[in-house]
């Protein structure tokens, strides 16, 4: 693949959209480099980045018409671009990626991660698709990395309010309206137990006469690497600072740069320093300073403000900080292609939402 002519050679005579057709392989390229070294994976990643960026997106971030109508492989592009540029330390290029998120991506999707499947080319209208949701997760990610930590809370929100909540859980609730479409599930489908479909902003199922089936494999495995870039990145070690770690995600994960273990109810988590060091813990736009709790066995830690953190005194190694995030409650709405939500957030989880859905509702109704 690496050095097949018709795929590497042809980029400049190649008219089709660069997303559908090469772009959409950037993240794929990087993560080859990861693991092999084969610096032919970095440079054909280059390549690709530079036809997107020339063809598929204007310098402001709006996409052109090259960028083409499948959302996936628009989100797939801008997933591969911050990777690549936090991989190989391109500012030039997360700079664009962040525009393109930030101008391009908005009137594709809501802001708590739900995402049209198609542009302006409806087949089953308010359909959308959780890999799409799964790769501006780990954009913001690779944004927070980066060291744009604001992205960070955005990545939560969209993983906590609608990649979790779209997930097929056993048990969930099936809801029977009246005269429902043909393919409508009416119990809980058993294959889909802890898969992903293609739901709206407040329903796991929508009923589509091709793809019968409530959850789809393709779909899933989005979901799933997703979850693995959360797990991964939920806290990371500082760099400038040696021994410093940063809490980015409130979310429990023996897979980063430190352990961090469930406190019992959300936004309360036990990080234990790997090294010695300060914790960074990140703090959500919604509360001011001083609302985060942090304490040690010995007592109440005393932590700074500094550009977005709330940071610790340094601490020895193994030392396990309990940290406290409150999760004030909200009302907020939403217009989402064409229709209006309202929802009840508690911190960056929604909790209510109307209107509810209509079979496999993901929230209950807010009154």
């Amino acid at each position: 693949l690496l050095t097949a002519p018709g795929f590497r050679d042809e980029l400049d005579a190649d008219a089709s959209s660069p997303p559908r057709a090469r772009s959409r392989m950037i993240m794929a390229l990087t993560h080859l480099y990861r693991l092999s070294g084969d610096d032919r994976a970095l440079e054909l990643a280059h390549r690709f980045v530079r036809l997107a960026r020339e063809r598929a997106f204007e310098e402001d971030g709006r996409l052109t018409t090259l960028a083409g109508i499948h959302t996936h492989s628009i989100t797939g592009t801008v997933h591969g671009l911050a990777d690549f540029a936090w991989l190989t330390g391109d500012r030039d290029a997360l700079a664009h990626a962040r525009r393109i998120f930030d101008v391009g991506l908005p009137s594709t999707c809501s802001s708590f991660g739900w995402s049209i499947e198609s542009i302006g080319h409806e087949r089953i209208p308010g359909r959308g698709e959780i890999n799409n949701t799964g790769d501006m997760i780990q954009a913001c990610i690779y944004f927070g990395l980066a060291g744009h930590s604001r992205y960070f809370e955005t990545a939560e929100r969209m993983l906590r309010s609608h990649l979790l909540p779209s997930q097929w859980p056993r048990g969930q609730e099936i809801c029977s309206p009246a005269d429902p479409p043909k393919n409508a599930v009416v119990a809980f489908p058993d294959e889909s137990d802890g898969g992903w479909g293609c739901g709206t902003p407040s329903d796991r199922h929508l009923p589509d006469p091709l793809f019968v089936a409530a959850s789809i494999l393709d779909i899933t495995q989005g979901g799933i690497q997703c979850l693995w870039t959360v797990l991964q990145h939920a806290i990371s070690q500082h760099p400038p600072m040696r021994g410093d770690v940063r809490l980015n995600l409130f979310l429990p994960s023996d897979r980063a740069a430190a352990d961090t273990v469930d406190g019992g109810a959300t936004g309360e988590l036990t990080v234990t320093m790997p090294s010695a060091g300060r914790l960074w813990i990140r703090t959500p736009s919604w509360l001011g300073d001083g609302a985060i709790g942090a304490r040690t066995s010995g007592g109440e830690l005393p932590t700074s403000s500094l550009g977005g953190w709330n940071v610790t005194p340094h601490l020895t190694a193994g030392v396990a900080v309990d940290v406290s995030v409150p999760q004030p409650a909200r009302v907020e709405e939403e217009w989402v292609y064409r229709q209006k939500f309202r929802m009840r957030y508690e911190g960056d989880t929604i909790v209510a939402m109307s209107p509810r859905g209509t079979y496999a509702p993901m929230f209950p109704v807010l009154d």
